[in-house]
């Protein structure tokens, strides 16, 4: 695949494609389990492995954690809280589409069937998988 690349700034102009599955499932259970309703720090509160912590950021993607602020609006830094929509989702009692497309790391479209936690049973993806399912943008605007 030749990812077109921005003739001003010579940034790559590619989508990719996120698989939810257990590595982000096994960490989104760890801050549920940690939280108790205040944003904990990455590093310091949530016993993740290497994988699970690299990959963390991703669950932002499905709308699942978000960065956490003070009262000013400042953002905490290493801090994560877990959204409304991923309490239910660990709960069992909430969906989640089990594949997000990103643009500039910032989620553009959802695919797939919602599914619940239970059915979350993908492998990991490798960065590989990432570079091979990556799609310049515009070659997939008629996927919805």
């Amino acid at each position: 695949m030749g990812a077109e690349v921005c003739p001003t700034c010579g940034a790559k102009v590619v989508e990719y494609k996120h698989n939810l599955n257990r590595l982000n499932v096994r960490a989104l259970r760890a801050l549920y389990r940690t939280m108790g309703g205040i944003a904990v720090h990455l590093n310091e509160d949530l016993r993740l492995t290497y994988n699970e912590q690299a990959n963390f950021q991703k669950l932002r993607y499905f709308g699942l954690v978000e960065k956490a602020y003070d009262a000013d609006g400042l953002r905490l830094g290493g801090r994560w809280s877990i959204t409304n929509k991923g309490r239910l989702f660990v709960a069992g009692i909430g969906y989640c589409y089990p594949s997000v497309w990103t643009f500039r790391g910032e989620p553009i479209r959802f695919e797939g069937e919602p599914v619940e936690i239970s059915d979350v049973v993908a492998d990991v993806d490798e960065r590989e998988d990432y570079v091979a399912n990556a799609v310049a943008r515009g070659e997939l605007e008629d996927v919805v």
